[in-house]
This record gives structure tokens, C-alpha cells and sequence, in this order.
């Protein structure tokens, strides 16, 4: 399912998909398998400010740590 979602997401000049987090949390055995989608995917990741990801969404930024435009 995410890989269909990500496929209609643009994507920036340096080819990565951004995906933009915000969650309280979920299922962690979930959260990274769908790391490795966005891994495969390239896709970067960001919360904004003010705003959560704990828990599950917390495993999606870590596993997404070292690609550009991650925070």
C-alpha cells in the first residue's frame, strides 16, 4: 500500500520523494517494513515543528537518518 501511494509523490531535484511525519505511534514490526519501502523508494523524511512522531514513526526516521534532507 505505501509503495502505491509513493508512486503518485514527486519527486525533488536530487530524485528523492519527500514524506512529510506525523504520527503518535503504531506497530514497530510495521513501521520497518515500511522503512524498508521507503528505502527502496528513496524517499526522504521530515516532522515539522510543533508536531509528533513517536514510537512507530520514530522507527521511520532513524532507518531514514542518512539520506539528504532528513531531519
Amino acid at each position: 500500500m505505501l509503495r502505491a501511494a509513493l508512486q503518485g509523490a514527486d519527486r525533488d531535484n536530487a530524485g528523492y520523494r519527500q514524506l512529510v511525519l506525523e504520527s503518535l505511534g503504531g506497530n514497530v514490526a510495521e513501521a520497518f517494513a515500511m522503512a524498508e519501502v521507503m528505502d527502496a523508494e528513496q524517499v526522504t523524511t521530515r516532522v515539522r515543528a510543533g508536531k509528533s512522531c513517536a514510537s512507530a514513526c520514530a522507527a521511520w526516521v532513524a532507518a531514514n537518518s542518512s539520506s539528504p534532507g532528513s531531519r
